[in-house]
């Protein structure tokens, strides 16, 4: 009959709607079935987490014990649906198998009747709040670990706000130390304040007190200024009587004077006069003393006459020496123009042998070092040159080439300093044995006589050695007045490895940082290159300008364009010499 109740019941839902029963999953109203309690299915969702996030929230530590009541939880949906589609008899079998493939920790799973069964879902129910009820703290534990996160982010945000803040503090500790300091500068100012005003008040105090003595004093003064005004009454007064005074003595002064000038003009006369009569006695005493030598004269004069005449034949005999004399030296002269006649000879032959006596000149006054050479030197070193109508040192190679080369410029460990004015390269300067510039007149003398080669020779940084050959070289050559025409260079015929950096200078006039001869519009080569040459505007090569010995060098130092392996290679030797062209 339970059953048959059962089945009539199961006819009809809770809500009247026809259809299979309902399987109880949540607390409704108690009511009693087969000797169980049962409670009826609520329409109110006391929990309303959705049944499948369970599995995704569940801490590992419970899997094991939790993994029954899922698979309880699968059964029971797969029954919920086969509840309302089946008969009560028929969920009795179905809850009979249910059971018996729960796993062993359900107890008595053998069981048979539906209160057994139904015993077991209960429990298996319990197991799954309890379930739920771990999942809701491993929410709680997950919301926990994100606020800590949260809170471990806020307190690096308050840990970086912290020493902002404690920076702050600093500076306003330091503002405040500092504001401290003034105010202290201030309080001390505050005193000297007061003490001014202390002293200001002393001082107000006694200007009163010198006011009222300056009125005293004011008063004495006006008195003093009528006195004055009397006494300088009575002043004009005298100074009339002075200015009286004065003419009158300016008179007797001038009335004095021309006495005294005649007193002196007596004195002078009488000085005149006993002069004369002192000079008249003196006459008187010479006429004596003429007339006395006169008488001694005569006497004297007759003595020697007599001794002429007994001397007449000493003279005769003395004639008689000086023609012998005579003819000696007549014989003796005409030996020395003999001997004459011969060294005549002699030097007539030497100026026929013209050669030989150009390389006795040469070799007593060399031209250059050529000459030098010529007359057997060898050694290479300073020797004196007479060049026109100049004579100089210069230094002379011998080694190079063939030798015989006159150095005329050489730099080669920055001892010198090459940045100098006209007069310094007209005239030359430096050391002949090292750095030195032989002068612009000393090299005009010397190649404005004849055609000369130039050679200069470089070693730059990397110890690599360069040459330039040019065939023809002079300074001034055609010049009248080289001084004022410039020191002109005609430069051609180039050979060598180092380039033609020269021929663009050849007929540029010379220039220096106090003589413009370029042709540079606006400035001055010499002083924009720190150097002198003969610059047209401005330059290939500057061979005076600053001396560096190493790396890459820039257009203001000592440089030959294109020379190693860059345009502006440093050079560490650089010497200049000439030679006549063979």
């Amino acid at each position: 009959m339970e059953l048959q109740t059962m089945q009539d019941r199961s006819a009809t839902t809770d809500d009247g709607v026809s259809g299979g029963a309902s399987l109880p999953v949540a607390v409704g109203q108690s009511e009693t079935r087969l000797g169980l309690p049962f409670q009826r299915p609520s329409h109110r969702r006391q929990d309303t987490t959705p049944w499948w996030r369970l599995f995704v929230q569940i801490r590992w530590g419970s899997i094991l014990a939790v993994v029954p009541t899922l698979l309880l939880a699968v059964v029971v949906i797969q029954n919920i649906v086969f509840f309302h589609f089946n008969r009560p008899q028929d969920i009795v079998k179905e809850l009979g198998a249910l059971v018996a493939t729960l796993p062993n920790s359900i107890p008595d799973h053998n069981c048979t009747d539906l209160a057994c069964h139904w015993a077991a879902l209960q429990t298996a129910l319990a197991e799954l709040k309890a379930g739920q009820t771990a999942l809701a703290e491993l929410k709680a534990g997950q919301t926990a670990l994100a606020e800590l996160k949260a809170g471990q982010e806020a307190g690096q945000t308050a840990l970086a706000e912290l020493k902002a803040s404690h920076t702050a503090i600093s500076s306003d500790l330091e503002k405040s130390q500092t504001a401290l300091a003034e105010l202290k500068a201030g309080q001390t100012a505050l005193a000297e304040l007061k003490a001014g005003q202390e002293a200001g008040q002393t001082a107000l105090a006694e200007l009163k007190g010198g006011q009222t003595a300056g009125q005293t004093a004011l008063a004495e003064l006006k008195a003093a200024q009528t006195a004055g005004q009397t006494a300088l009454a009575e002043l004009k007064a005298g100074q009339t009587a002075l200015a009286e005074l004065k003419a009158a003595q300016t008179a007797g002064q001038t009335a004095l004077a021309e006495l005294k000038a005649g007193q002196e003009a007596g004195q002078t006369a009488l000085a005149e006069l006993k002069a004369g009569q002192t000079a008249l006695a003196e006459l008187k005493a010479s006429y004596t003393a003429i007339c006395s030598d006169l008488e001694a004269s005569q006497s004297l004069l007759a003595k020697v006459w007599e001794e002429i005449r007994s001397n007449k034949g000493l003279l005769n005999q003395t004639l008689k020496d000086l023609e012998t004399d005579y003819k000696n030296m007549s014989q003796e002269l005409s030996q020395e123009n003999k001997d004459f006649s011969l060294g005549l000879s002699s030097l007539q032959q030497k100026v026929v042998d013209q050669p030989t006596l150009n390389r006795e000149l040469h070799g007593l006054m060399p031209r250059d070092c050529s000459d030098v050479m010529a007359a057997g030197k060898s050694q290479s070193g300073v020797y004196t040159i007479f060049s026109g109508s100049n004579s100089f040192e210069a230094y002379c190679n011998m080694w190079q080439d063939g030798g015989g080369w006159t150095v005329i410029q050489r730099r080669k460990d920055g001892s010198v300093d090459f940045f100098l004015g006209w007069n310094d390269y007209r005239n030359g300067f430096g050391d002949l044995a090292g750095e030195h510039w032989l002068g612009l007149q000393n090299i005009h003398a010397l190649t404005a006589s004849g055609a000369y080669q130039l050679r200069i020779d470089f070693t730059i940084f990397d110890g690599r050695n360069y040459y330039a050959l040019y065939d023809d070289f002079s300074v001034g050559r055609n010049s009248l007045d080289p001084e004022k025409d410039g020191y002109p260079l005609l430069v051609s015929g180039y050979s060598g490895n180092a380039g033609h950096s020269f021929n663009d200078h050849s007929g540029m006039k010379f220039t220096t940082k106090d003589r413009d001869q370029d042709k540079r519009i606006g400035s001055n080569c010499a002083n924009d290159y720190k150097g002198a040459w003969w610059y047209y505007s401005c330059h290939l090569s500057n061979l005076n300008g600053l001396y560096k010995a190493t790396g890459t060098c820039g257009s203001s130092n000592a440089v030959w364009d294109n020379l190693g392996p860059s345009r502006y290679a440093c050079l560490r030797f650089v010497e200049m010499k000439i030679r006549p062209k063979k």
